[in-house]
């Protein structure tokens, strides 16, 4: 039976098989994954890597560890890395190795890219903008409050005009700025922006017809950049 102390008592004990790695790993205790992995005597298998690398989502140690092992296949170093935080993406950068820094550095603009197509592709709001006009038609707008859940023109238009009492947007370009300045600090050495629990939130905006007209032109702004 293994615990998460089973190594405490034989620091000597460092070469371990892929099999009993892959037993040690299917346990998903924390501290005893972080351990196999930091340990370049143990030999872990593909599977013991794919389990670790799901553990390794909520935990950004281990994901560090774990993305700077050589012997980290290809694929599932490219899958860490997109559910990684902008935070352990840079602790990563900072840490890797000279033999593996180009490689990590690529994955993680593959990824990123790959988030902002992602983020491109055109919402359809179809259903949205054909309920509204038929509440508008049946003269039901002013019993009916709506909110909603984008910036799509369409609807902030409506919360200007009234229609559509507010709605709720994400801040995708303050997403990539603050990764951005928090990787180039790490990188310099700086670590003091990095939260204890390595997650930063970018809170939503509310917006509504008090700060609509601003909000568009914010828009407008940054997307002529």
């Amino acid at each position: 039976m293994f615990g998460p102390d089973w190594d405490a008592g034989c620091p000597a004990c460092t070469q371990y098989t892929s099999e009993l790695t892959d037993a040690l790993l299917a346990r998903h205790y924390p501290s005893v994954s972080r351990r196999v992995v930091k340990n370049p005597g143990a030999r872990v298998s593909a599977r013991g890597f794919a389990s670790v690398v799901a553990q390794a989502a909520s935990d950004p140690d281990l994901a560090v560890e774990t993305g700077i092992r050589v012997d980290l296949p290809s694929e599932l170093r490219h899958r860490l890395l997109r559910d990684a935080t902008e935070a352990v993406r840079a602790r990563l950068l900072s840490k890797a190795p000279t033999h593996l820094f180009e490689e990590i550095r690529d994955v993680i603009a593959t990824v990123s890219a790959g988030v902002e197509r992602e983020m491109a592709v055109p919402r359809d709001f179809t259903s949205a903008k054909t309920f509204v006009a038929k509440l508008k038609e049946a003269g039901k707008l002013d019993k009916i409050r709506i909110i909603g859940f984008d910036e799509d023109p369409i609807t902030l238009g409506g919360v200007k005009e009234g229609s559509i009492v507010g709605t709720v947007v994400q801040q995708p370009f303050e997403w990539g700025y603050q990764g951005m300045k928090l990787m180039a600090k790490y990188i310099e050495g700086d670590k003091s922006g990095i939260p204890g629990n390595g997650i930063i939130i970018v809170p939503g905006k509310v917006i509504d017809k008090s700060n609509v007209d601003d909000f568009m032109g914010q828009m407008k702004q940054m997307l002529k950049k």
